[in-house]
């Protein structure tokens, strides 16, 4: 099978007899043919990875951490509760509301 060795044959990593093996079925299959110039081309192509990123990436994280640090009005949130715990808080606060004595019921339930 001659597909796995396009890029090491184009970027000239096989011994002789494997290229001119894989040099003489190119030839011959219009396939591999195929495969092999579109390899080429991006391997020749002159693109390379850009490696301006990073220090960009950096600067604008060092603005965000900035700028967070900078502003004081910090949001209020609140825990998070599964159903059943904010229905049962939800119970208590509106027992707690409707009931003439709230303290005397709390202590009635052993909670004080």
């Amino acid at each position: 099978m001659v597909s796995p060795l396009l890029f090491s044959y184009i970027s000239g990593n096989l011994e002789n007899e494997k290229a001119m093996r894989i040099q003489k079925h190119i030839n011959q299959c219009v396939s591999c043919s195929k495969t092999a110039y579109a390899i080429e081309q991006v391997i020749h192509s002159g693109d390379t990875p850009r490696t301006d990123l990073w220090p960009r990436m950096a600067s604008r994280l060092a603005q965000t951490k900035k700028a967070s640090q900078t502003d004081h009005h910090m949001p209020f949130l609140f825990p998070s509760f599964t159903w059943r715990e904010a229905t049962a808080i939800a119970i208590v606060i509106l027992t707690l509301t409707v009931t003439p004595e709230p303290l005397r019921f709390l202590v009635v339930l052993g909670v004080l």
